[in-house]
């Protein structure tokens, strides 16, 4: 991979993923846990997964069921200490992308997880981190490979879409999809920025118009318009 600007440095490394548990936690417990407050409930656990992204930064995906209901906590060590934790959503750790960790200089940090959005294919929450403390957090499509000079120039661009694409025949009998864009952020001194100019130009030649930044399926597409969507899929995938 190229090499990155000074002071700048990427960590896509699942290294040291591991899996623990005590005693393969199936059996249950009654506990109080969380925002049940004082109610008992029944909680099974499943395997813990451990996943180290570099930096001192690990992050423990915890997965159980609570009376019946599938339900996750992750937490976010850095150095061994807690800076992060969160039940509302649960997370996913990928096999090659994710979580992922750019370290900007000056103890400060972006930290993406991956959240399961199912039946879609889920999002990117972005975690800014500075001194061990969250300080903002976005928003992210799911990336579609590890960063690359796409622009033929020093930046390095990260490639996302939001959603899975369905396909289906409208009043008129023509076969058409949902509106998908592929959206664009390149690496700057402080941190990931969207480069909207590139987004709407890659989408209109894509979708022959710029339909916004956002998945639209009230914005059906000829599905004929996939064969340019493909093409820059296959772009993306080969870049370096």
């Amino acid at each position: 991979m190229p090499k990155l600007l000074s002071l700048l440095s990427i960590i896509f490394i699942l290294g040291s993923c591991t899996s623990g548990q005590e005693d393969d936690k199936k059996s249950q417990q009654p506990i109080d846990y969380g925002p049940h407050g004082a109610k008992r409930d029944t909680v099974v656990y499943s395997t813990d997964t451990i996943v180290s992204v570099g930096n001192g930064f690990s992050i423990t995906y915890k997965a159980f069921s609570v009376n019946g209901n599938d339900e996750g906590l992750i937490v976010v060590l850095h150095n061994g200490g807690d800076i992060y934790s969160d039940r509302t959503d649960v997370y996913v750790p990928d096999d090659s992308l994710n979580p992922g960790l750019i370290a900007l200089g000056n103890n400060v940090f972006e930290l993406f997880l991956q959240v399961d959005d199912r039946p879609g294919i889920g999002y990117l929450k972005m975690l800014k981190i500075q001194a061990d403390k969250v300080i903002d957090s976005q928003k992210l499509p799911v990336f579609l490979a590890k960063p690359s000079h796409l622009f033929n120039d020093s930046r390095l661009v990260y490639s996302g879409v939001w959603s899975d694409r369905e396909e289906w025949t409208d009043s008129n009998n023509n076969a058409v999809t949902d509106y998908d864009p592929i959206m664009y952020y390149v690496l700057s001194g402080t941190g990931l920025v969207l480069d909207s100019a590139e987004t709407i130009k890659r989408n209109r030649k894509i979708y022959g118009q710029f339909n916004g930044f956002d998945f639209n399926e009230k914005t059906p597409v000829p599905v004929e318009r996939m064969k340019e969507f493909r093409e820059e899929l296959g772009r993306i995938e080969k870049a370096k």
